[in-house]
């Protein structure tokens, strides 16, 4: 049975936007549905995204090295400061959060270069599997969690945002798997 030339206009139409959307995927990232391994070439670093997980836009960071910026939620705008930042830390939802990976320059390796570094390496505690992020309490920078960890000889910082409330549950072992998948070369 043919249909009548608007209805088979309409249904080819229809088929495209869902061909499109599937392709596209409607504006949702990789890590919307699905964990994703991800590598920061630049930090010689890689983790895996938890599911649900959205990258956030960084826009002229001074002196930071920012492996990693994602939120457990969509973020309108993007972070332009490496403190407290205001504008995202306002949008987070009940039990959701702001999480950053930074890479420490600044601490002294043993070798060539070090002289004007502020500290040795060794000074910080080894990256644990499986990794704990223990209780919450605030920080310069308003964050609810900030802690120091090394890895193949260098100096990283995560720091977490969330709302009033705290991490949901989920949100608390979401961010404890990726801390668990991290990898560094």
């Amino acid at each position: 049975m043919a249909l009548p030339g608007l209805h088979r206009r309409s249904a080819v139409a229809i088929a495209c936007l869902l061909l499109i959307g599937s392709v596209a995927g409607c504006g949702s990232s990789s890590a919307d549905s699905t964990a994703s391994a991800t590598t920061n070439r630049e930090a010689r670093l890689s983790f895996t995204i938890p599911a649900g997980w959205h990258r956030v836009r960084l826009i002229a960071l001074p002196g930071a090295e920012v492996p990693l910026e994602i939120s457990s939620f969509r973020v309108r705008g993007a972070v332009t400061t490496i403190c407290d930042p205001h504008r995202i830390v306002s949008q987070i939802p009940t039990g959701g959060a702001l999480l950053q990976i930074l890479q420490d320059s600044g601490v002294k390796r043993h070798g060539a270069g070090a002289v004007s570094q502020a500290s040795d390496v060794s000074h910080y505690p080894l990256l644990r599997k499986p990794f704990r992020l223990g209780a919450p309490h605030s920080h310069e920078c308003g964050e609810v969690y900030n802690l120091w960890f090394r890895t193949a000889g260098r100096v990283f910082q995560l720091r977490v945002w969330s709302a009033p409330h705290g991490l949901s549950p989920r949100a608390r072992a979401q961010i404890e798997q990726l801390m668990d998948s991290v990898r560094a070369r």
